[in-house]
């Protein structure tokens, strides 16, 4: 007992250990829209607290390439308060199918709204925009709180056990003899008592 209290007691805590693995912190955010005939599929990764990719894929409604796209900025706004955040260009990868911004800054947990604009150079320019949620490692880590279920089942357990143990002592008892430690002890006194005549002798 004393040998298992101890293990438990060396052990990481849970929290510490969930925001240090980065449990409870989503891997990315991903938003899908359409705008006329430009279709959007935007990803953000890993969406917490520090840098972070923007990965934006277009197409039209054939899946075909969007030929007609000059530039593809994002801007991603804190929600909260106004920190005059503007909008960034992407660099253009797969031949215009894709269009991408590494290590875009986020220092503030919270909710933010992303902002894509597609500037083509013969018609309207395309635009999407949506909301998401940045955490910190600490933040999220708070938030995994113990399933009620599974506490109670553990509980349940914990007391079937010791139920059981308890019962298994009690039984053993009634079913011992009752003097069955007597000649032991009645063996281990004589030879003691022998040992103690000879001494004096």
């Amino acid at each position: 007992m004393f040998i298992t209290v101890g293990w438990l007691a060396s052990l990481e805590p849970a929290r510490q250990y969930a925001g240090r693995m980065g449990i409870g912190v989503s891997d990315a955010v991903v938003h899908t829209d359409r705008d006329t005939d430009t279709h959007f599929d935007v990803t953000i990764h890993p969406a917490e607290v520090g840098e972070n990719d923007v990965t934006v894929q277009l197409s039209e409604p054939g899946g075909t390439l969007v030929q007609n796209a000059v530039d593809v900025r994002v801007r991603l706004k804190f929600v909260d308060d106004d920190l005059g955040e503007q909008l960034v260009s992407l660099e253009e990868d797969e031949g215009g199918r894709v269009w991408r911004l590494k290590g875009a800054r986020l220092d503030i947990a919270g909710e933010y709204q992303a902002e894509v604009v597609v500037l083509r150079s013969d018609s309207f320019d395309a635009r999407t925009a949506f909301r998401f949620t940045v955490f910190s490692s600490d933040i999220a880590a708070d938030t995994i709180e113990p399933d009620t279920n599974t506490a109670n089942l553990l509980f349940g357990l914990q007391l079937l056990i010791i139920g059981g143990l308890v019962a298994a002592v009690a039984f053993r008892g009634i079913f011992l003899p009752p003097y069955s430690v007597i000649p032991v002890c009645n063996g281990a006194c004589s030879r003691r008592g022998a040992l103690l005549l000879c001494w004096a002798c």
